[in-house]
């Protein structure tokens, strides 16, 4: 897994999580982008529920669970973005 954590706030974020693997993207480093991609999807993702699809704002990494549940339309906008570029250049398969 791969983590970007607000430092002062002590959490995860999504926007930063996109950030970090638009910031990978960049430099080329796909196992970092993977890790980073592995731990939303794992940790922020609804996978049911009136969010389903969308990803929680904030993480608590100490805690594991979520610290808010609603949405960033910057995060999420920058999810599709980067996950566009990133399938185009690795030829990444949908799981």
């Amino acid at each position: 897994m791969g983590c970007v954590s607000d430092l002062k706030k002590h959490d995860v974020r999504i926007d930063v999580l996109s950030y970090g693997m638009m910031v990978a993207f960049q430099f080329n480093m796909k196992e970092f982008f993977d890790r980073i991609w592995r731990e939303t999807k794992k940790f922020l993702h609804h996978k049911e529920g009136p969010r389903k699809g969308y990803f929680a704002l904030s993480f608590d990494p100490e805690k594991m669970q979520p610290n808010s549940y609603g949405s960033a339309s910057d995060g999420e906008f920058n999810f599709v973005t980067i996950l566009l570029l990133a399938s185009n250049r690795w030829k990444m398969v949908r799981d």
